[in-house]
């Protein structure tokens, strides 16, 4: 039986109480709530994907989602209240990127065009959503169908390697799991984008985006160099 599809908030209360739409005046929170366009998705659904993602910004409404990229395999938990896409993560290239409904969703997108303006309108947000252009893109390999992608988090597909001279080894060493740790890449670790901020915001927007994205730091990055990090430490 196919599961109900939860019921989207009130908009006009949901902007209000929302960490970044909520810094707007009421005549921009008003117009920001006629250009979003609210939808609903089954579990299981792709919400976008590839440059999709890139052409406008997802506000999950209700309901749970996750972003997926296939190589390096990673994955970011989307929850109700998070932003996703144009401005928000990923924020590389977005190409390998997908955003799969893991429960009933309702989802508020709005037009990568809609961001620019309100980055240029009102400063403030520049701090919380990053500029929706995008640089030139390299080209990518070709990738497997997006109904694939639902299983990356249970079995990731690694890039194939080349074959590397090595000494030889015992047979049982290939089974030591740190045997593996030292010749993964890094990038495999990597479970989500980076949080930044430029140096001119405040401690107060620090915290609210270490809040909102659930993580203990944040990147303090200006004209793509990074400056320091800030820590929930550092707060204290």
């Amino acid at each position: 039986m196919t599961a109900a599809l939860p019921t989207a908030p009130d908009l006009p209360a949901a902007v209000r109480a929302h960490s970044v739409f909520g810094q707007l005046g009421p005549a921009a929170q008003a117009d920001l709530c006629a250009q979003l366009q609210v939808e609903a998705a089954e579990a299981g659904s792709c919400l976008a994907d590839g440059m999709a993602l890139a052409q406008r910004l997802g506000w999950l409404l209700a309901g749970t989602a996750v972003l997926q990229r296939q190589q390096p395999a990673s994955h970011v938990p989307l929850r109700a209240g998070d932003l996703f896409g144009s401005g928000a993560a990923p924020h590389d290239d977005p190409r390998p990127w997908a955003a799969l409904a893991q429960a009933s969703v309702q989802v508020a997108w709005l037009p990568a065009a809609a961001v620019a303006a309100l980055r240029a309108d009102h400063p403030p947000l520049q701090a919380l959503l990053a500029s929706p252009d995008l640089p030139d893109l390299p080209d990518l390999p070709d990738l497997p169908d997006r109904r694939d992608r639902r299983d990356l988090t249970d079995q990731p597909d690694l890039p194939d390697l080349p074959d590397l001279p090595h000494p030889a080894a015992p047979a049982s060493a290939s089974a030591d799991p740190q045997l593996n740790l030292l010749t993964m890449p890094v990038s495999a670790l990597i479970q989500r984008a980076p949080v930044t901020l430029p140096p001119t915001a405040s401690i107060r927007v620090a915290a609210e985006l270490m809040r909102d994205h659930r993580v203990s730091s944040v990147l303090v990055v200006a004209q793509g160099q990074l400056l320091g990090i800030v820590t929930d430490r550092d707060l204290r």
